[in-house]
């Protein structure tokens, strides 16, 4: 099992990465996906272990797992891939004949076509039998029947794998759960690749309906407090001004003066009520 556990990680103070969390059980195989720059590869790097998270933490049960990569590019010829086309047990073997491999081939490396070698790549991180094996972009420089090759040899792995790939086709095929990155967030959802995709739709619709609200929410409350304030400051230039002479201390002078007290005090408990009521609709909106 993979345990992603609050895991937080930034690139000179912009966070890329901002406590993230899944479980993925072995025999589990997981698509990454979100726009370029958003943080696929980091994620790849820190559950390699090559990078250490600044917040949370990676678990692998057992600890010490075989972690391979498969990455985008296909100029090098590894090591990976030469212990595969030297080996003849029957499971390279095996290996070697589901993606459609020749061993006779690698003194050509540098002739291969790119899809030619993205499969050797493939079959050397397998080889290793890892316990997670991470794939970036697996299907590039593939023909229809490279994929199939790829599709086979993966269906029949039984590790945690995890794909970063835009082959929706790919991913609705092999994926269990689909962790979409919008940096600095990642959302785990269930499912494959279309199925996380109408999820994060039906999200986003109900969010944008809720923004909507909010914001008639907040120019109501506002226009409220301009209410309550305007009568509040007419109310406060009705006061008379000070007394004087003694005509102003009779009792319909001092009964309208409480009178206009009153309705100031009125007036600015329901602004501070308006302004209140101002406040929740922002922070609701924010």
């Amino acid at each position: 099992m993979l345990r992603i556990d609050d895991i937080s990680y930034s690139v000179e103070g912009r966070p890329l990465i901002d406590h993230a969390s899944a479980v993925i059980p072995t025999g589990h195989k997981v698509g990454v996906v979100g726009r370029n720059g958003t943080g696929k590869t980091t994620l790849f790097r820190l559950i390699s272990g090559e990078l250490p998270p600044l917040a949370g933490h990676i678990q692998h049960d057992p600890p010490d797992p075989i972690v391979a990569l498969c990455p985008q590019r296909v100029r090098a010829l590894g090591q990976d891939i030469e212990a595969l086309a030297e080996r003849w047990d029957s499971d390279a073997i095996r290996l070697r004949d589901r993606l459609r491999l020749d061993p006779a081939a690698l003194w050509r490396w540098e002739t291969l076509s790119p899809g030619e070698r993205k499969r050797w790549q493939l079959g050397g991180a397998l080889a290793r039998d890892p316990d997670v094996l991470l794939l970036d972009e697996p299907t590039n420089h593939l023909d229809r029947k490279g994929r199939g090759w790829l599709l086979d040899g993966l269906s029949s792995w039984a590790g945690i794998g995890v794909l970063v790939s835009h082959d929706r086709d790919l991913l609705d095929a092999l994926t269990h759960t689909t962790v979409w990155i919008e940096r600095p967030h990642a959302t785990v959802h269930r499912g494959s690749y279309s199925q996380a995709r109408e999820a994060r739709h039906a999200h986003l619709h109900a969010t944008r309906q809720a923004r909507d609200h909010a914001k008639r929410q907040l120019a109501t409350a506002e226009r409220q407090r301009d209410a309550a304030a305007q009568k509040r400051a007419g109310a406060e230039r009705s006061r008379p001004s000070r007394a004087t002479s003694r005509k102003d201390t009779d009792a319909r002078s001092m009964a309208r003066k409480g009178r206009i007290e009153k309705a100031v005090a009125t007036h600015a408990r329901t602004e501070g009520v308006a302004r209140r009521a101002r406040d929740r609709a922002a922070s609701a909106l924010d």
